[in-house]
């Protein structure tokens, strides 16, 4: 029977203590088979103090880069924008941040041999929220409270021996209230068919009731000059 183990470092563990957690695990589990994810990079300890982070996370993705080769196991790593990759993603435009907008890049684009990096799909995010508020009309529902949904992308940005046709960019659903991710399939390029292609995913997220509308409010000019009396019992 397999089993599924998760060993949890501290932001106090070193690479080296990481290091030494793989091999206790794989010998006390007598398997060669372990994944390692960093979060964040730019957390992570080190022996010595850096006054410039660039340097510090050179320092540390190296170190990853090959503990990754000694183990001949994967290294999943999470890094921060940097400011300006903030403003980026925040702004309602065609451009994007790239791997080069991480906080003290560096040479984390030589050291990694997948890059990924997730920003939201300004377009079909309006798209959506204006089909959603469409429907919720055609519904008669509340068209003031529509459900908070954004469209995150998540850009390959680099692959190394990745296969010709691979998908660059794999579009995910996130629905802000829940704090919950639905993977919807690859992003095309083509954005001509983008109505059509919110317009069917709209009508899948209701009828699965990932969707639900509210009730309009009821009409006050009704009990306009009326008195409420609520009894009470003894």
């Amino acid at each position: 029977m397999d089993y599924f183990y998760i060993v949890e470092a501290t932001k106090e563990d070193t690479v080296d203590r990481i290091r030494s957690y793989a091999y206790n695990a794989m010998q006390d589990f007598n398997t060669e088979n372990i994944m390692i994810f960093i979060d964040y990079i730019q957390k992570m300890p080190l022996s010595r103090n850096y006054m410039d982070e660039k340097f510090k996370v050179e320092e540390i993705s190296t170190e990853l880069k090959g503990l990754c080769i000694e183990l001949n196991n994967p290294i999943m790593t999470i890094s921060s924008l940097s400011k300006e990759g903030c403003m980026i993603d925040a702004t309602p435009d065609s451009e994007r941040p790239t791997m080069y907008h991480c906080k003290g890049s560096g040479d984390l684009e030589y050291d990694l041999d997948c890059a990924m990096i997730q920003a939201k799909d300004w377009g079909d995010t309006k798209e959506l929220y204006q089909q959603l508020q469409h429907k919720a009309e055609e519904l008669g529902k509340d068209t003031t409270r529509i459900p908070k949904v954004d469209v995150v992308n998540l850009y390959l940005d680099k692959n190394r021996d990745a296969p010709e046709g691979i998908f660059s960019t794999i579009q995910y659903l996130f629905f802000i209230e829940d704090n919950k991710f639905i993977e919807l399939g690859p992003k095309f390029d083509d954005d001509r068919f983008r109505f059509s292609k919110i317009e069917e995913l709209v009508d899948k997220l209701i009828e699965q009731n990932f969707i639900i509308f509210f009730d309009k409010p009821h009409d006050a000019s009704y009990n306009k000059g009326r008195v409420s009396i609520k009894l009470k019992n003894f």
